[in-house]
């Protein structure tokens, strides 16, 4: 859909995804909180002026390319990058 938006075929609202509603059909928890640290060795996310929640399975989608990625202790031992995507499946793979 991002070329049709591009050419002008969609309109910026056709093309969002309205997450909580997602989350709700999919029976996961939405919380819009920004992140202060993650434990993953807890499975815990601490927020922003306090609270934490717990969790089972982790997902952080951030975009295409991440500032100081190389300098973030764990993130190529403990993550996946999807693109490009064309390399996905096999990531996957190697992975499981």
């Amino acid at each position: 859909m991002l070329p049709g938006a591009v050419a002008g075929l969609y309109k910026n609202e056709d093309i969002m995804v309205q997450l909580e509603p997602l989350a709700k059909w999919c029976q996961a928890e939405y919380v819009q909180k920004k992140v202060e640290r993650i434990e993953g060795d807890q499975n815990k996310i601490h927020f922003e002026g306090g609270g934490s929640i717990d969790y089972d399975v982790l997902a952080l989608n951030i975009g295409s390319k991440t500032k100081d990625t190389n300098q973030v202790k764990g993130v190529w031992e403990h993550s996946l990058t999807t693109r490009p995507i064309n390399d996905l499946l096999p990531k996957i793979e190697k992975k499981e």
